[in-house]
């Protein structure tokens, strides 16, 4: 659970870290904020990469418009990190709804397939240097235990938007510096509901106007 106290040290963290990454908080406006990065999941790829910064073209696709990408001349403490998925009804979709397992009830065709997704793992390079080698999928498969059904008066599926995973030790997204996340997944999928995404949220401390951008 949240608290004012672990607020205020992910704070004190954070500028440590931007000190040791060579970036000077006494200079930057910091505060709480959060990143979040997509992708369209595809029976055809066992790899996908997210852009970090709002100049990055990923595979040719355009940034998503409810995505929120790192500005060139920021600098990103990460404290927090989760992966959803999402079934929206167009590329263009703003309002579909993050899930933290693949409800049978939203994803119709390719709710088993789904499950592929938490056997695969989240990496992250930076300046092709790879910093995160292999952190699993799993932990981020949350199966609420109240959930939608079929039925006429269901309940909707359980959800605490402010619950996702602890980074330890913390990370640093530089704006000058080009950052890759990835999701390796063993197998492609095998059957997918059209625009099916997968989305990274990251939160932590923003630095605002600290990196040079040539």
């Amino acid at each position: 659970m949240a608290s004012q106290v672990g607020a205020r040290l992910v704070f004190k963290n954070a500028q440590e870290a931007l000190v040791k990454a060579g970036v000077n908080p006494n200079s930057a406006i910091l505060s709480q904020s959060y990143l979040r990065f997509e992708n369209t999941l595809s029976t055809t790829k066992t790899s996908y990469d997210f852009g970090v910064l709002n100049n990055q073209t990923i595979s040719g696709q355009t940034q998503a418009p409810t995505e929120q990408r790192l500005n060139l001349q920021d600098a990103f403490y990460v404290s927090e990190i989760m992966v959803y998925i999402g079934k929206a009804s167009s590329t263009t979709d703003s309002s579909y709804i993050l899930k933290t397992y693949p409800s049978a009830q939203i994803f119709t065709t390719g709710a088993t397939s789904l499950y592929t997704l938490y056997n695969g793992i989240l990496s992250l390079t930076v300046n092709n240097r790879q910093i995160v080698p292999a952190s699993d999928c799993t932990k981020f498969l949350q199966i609420p235990q109240t959930q939608q059904t079929g039925a006429a008066n269901s309940p909707q599926d359980q959800f605490d938007g402010a619950w996702s995973n602890v980074v330890e030790p913390n990370l640093v997204l530089i704006g000058s510096k080009n950052s890759l996340f990835n999701i390796t997944i063993p197998s492609a999928f095998t059957t997918l509901d059209s625009n099916t995404r997968v989305v990274i949220l990251v939160r932590g401390v923003l630095a605002q106007n600290v990196t040079v951008v040539s």
